[in-house]
């Protein structure tokens, strides 16, 4: 049943550790749906299985970093770490500040995440709006604190250090550190932030930098007297300091405990726009399943409208939004049809985004952090959003422009795409398939990617009376048939001399796991079955 107000407490089903116990690469931060921040915990900065920073399993935490990507297997993002402690343990020779959590008191919910760390002294509790993360550190005891803000900190895709280059500044009394960090990790970004405390900073340890490091660590000091509670609000940018300014002041005033209860109302009117007649096992699975369909993808676009585009060059966010972590490869078969029943509002701004990559980047968007094209997957996978858009008749977007967009990003050559990415269409042009000789691997999964696209660029041509196109890039998605194998009864890997691969067996699965190969994570079953 789609609704907007009915079936009760749904927030109680949904349980953000799930996927986070192995390599689901979820994380438990606080978000609101499509939000631009997630504060969360961090257990390591590195490797495959910390791609959004945490394991459920995992004996420490370095700290609570307030931007990740849940879900996604490249770590990425991570920005501003914040870790307190109750006393004046840390010096400027302190060099392990990773505390352990005691896992009874470690709990989340939508829109909320709180975990008590006994050794530090403190209970922790994060919560967030669209822009700004909010957290409360409850110290066991009052008088003096300590927070270390770690800007070097990022979930990092090899090895390090990530960051550039990097400024910031601290005024101790006004108790905020704002500045901007540089960083090439999957994308090449930048992230500019305010942190603002309720106490003014009566003292700043500036930690000597590690090998390589370009951007700040500190410990600053507070003075709480009798009290035994600190907040911090932390707002990022794509663009400066001064819109993570003014991004923080749209939710200035707002208690934690507003801002989590206005995090939870958003959750529970979008949960209950889908309500169904089942026990409480399967309302737990089905929830939060719905809830981490909803965290992504992100709107980056500041308060004031501005957004650094894929280029790196500010721009006007169209109509205010501009949705990253789009991991369109994974997202445009089945999440972004359910998009468009669920969240139908959202649609015109996900298509006016795409539109946006293109016209900064030159074609449409494959996969993207903060911003920034990754060229991660294969295939157009924009292509099939836009016809999925046009075809079930939203307005909001510029229909000819997304023809043209679809065309260009099918046809013209990508000169600065990495050297492993598509950047031209040649060989498929030629044989009107991907021979597995012109391509290191992934030869079958990339034909049969490139034919969607064309066949949704031929869908969107014939729905604005464009037939020389449609037939055109219909006739370009029946390269597939050329994959085949009629014997075998499976699609298959084919050289530029029309020889099929040998070996060849099915079942095994190529790409990362085991190239080289013809499939995109999958093997020939499950390509001829797609």
């Amino acid at each position: 049943a789609h609704g907007s107000g009915a079936g009760g407490d749904l927030t109680q089903h949904v349980t953000p550790f799930i996927g986070t116990d192995g390599t689901g690469h979820a994380t438990p931060a606080a978000m609101v749906p499509f939000g631009m921040v997630a504060p969360g915990p961090d257990n390591a900065d590195r490797g495959w299985s910390y791609s959004s920073g945490y394991q459920y399993r995992a004996p420490r935490i370095l700290g609570f970093s307030n931007t990740h990507i849940s879900g996604a297997g490249i770590p990425e993002l991570g920005d501003v770490l914040l870790m307190p402690a109750a006393g004046a343990r840390w010096t400027a020779d302190s060099t392990d500040f990773a505390a352990t959590p005691d896992k009874k008191t470690e709990s989340a919910r939508a829109g909320v995440y709180r975990v008590t760390l006994p050794d530090h002294g403190v209970r922790v509790e994060l919560t967030a709006t669209q822009r700004v993360a909010v957290h409360r550190y409850t110290f066991d005891k009052p008088g003096t604190v300590q927070v270390l803000v770690d800007l070097q900190h990022g979930l990092l895709f090899g090895d390090g250090p990530r960051v550039t280059h990097a400024q910031s500044q601290v005024d101790a009394a006004r108790g905020e550190i704002t500045g901007t960090t540089h960083a090439k990790n999957w994308v090449e970004r930048e992230a500019s932030f305010i942190v603002r405390f309720d106490h003014p900073i009566r003292r700043i340890t500036t930690l000597p930098p590690r090998a390589g490091e370009k951007a700040a660590r500190v410990v600053l000091d507070f003075e709480l007297g009798r009290e035994r509670m600190l907040h911090a609000r932390v707002a990022l940018s794509t663009v400066d300091v001064d819109g993570a300014r003014r991004n923080l002041a749209v939710d200035a005033a707002k208690s934690f405990d507003q801002v989590r209860a206005e995090a939870d109302g958003q959750w529970q009117r979008l949960l209950a726009r889908l309500t169904i007649d089942a026990d409480a096992r399967f309302k737990r699975i089905f929830y939060s399943a719905l809830y981490r369909t909803l965290l992504h993808p992100s709107d980056i676009a500041d308060a004031d409208g501005r957004v650094r585009g894929p280029d790196g060059q500010v721009m006007a966010a169209p109509g205010g939004v501009y949705y990253s972590t789009l991991s369109l490869w994974d997202t445009f078969r089945g999440v972004h049809p359910l998009f468009t029943l669920l969240v139908p509002e959202r649609v015109p701004g996900f298509v006016n985004t795409l539109l946006a990559h293109h016209r900064a980047q030159g074609y449409l968007p494959l996969w993207t952090a903060w911003g920034r094209e990754t060229h991660t997957m294969i295939g157009n996978p924009a292509l099939p959003v836009i016809a999925d858009a046009v075809a079930k008749g939203f307005r909001g977007f510029d229909r000819e422009a997304a023809l043209q967009a679809m065309v260009e990003t099918s046809t013209r050559p990508r000169p600065r795409a990495p050297e492993w990415a598509q950047r031209d269409w040649s060989a498929y042009e030629q044989f009107g398939y991907i021979p597995l000789d012109r391509i290191a691997n992934e030869s079958v999964s990339l034909t049969l990617e490139l034919g969607i696209g064309d066949d949704a660029v031929a869908r969107v041509a014939r729905a604005l009376g464009r037939e020389d196109l449609a037939e055109r890039f219909a006739r370009r998605a029946q390269g597939w048939r050329q994959l085949w194998d009629a014997r075998k009864q499976m699609m298959r890997g084919k050289d530029s001399a029309g020889r099929w691969r040998e070996p060849f067996d099915p079942l095994v699965p190529t790409s990362p796991m085991n190239n080289p190969g013809d499939y995109t994570e999958a093997n020939a079953w499950q390509y001829t079955l797609t």
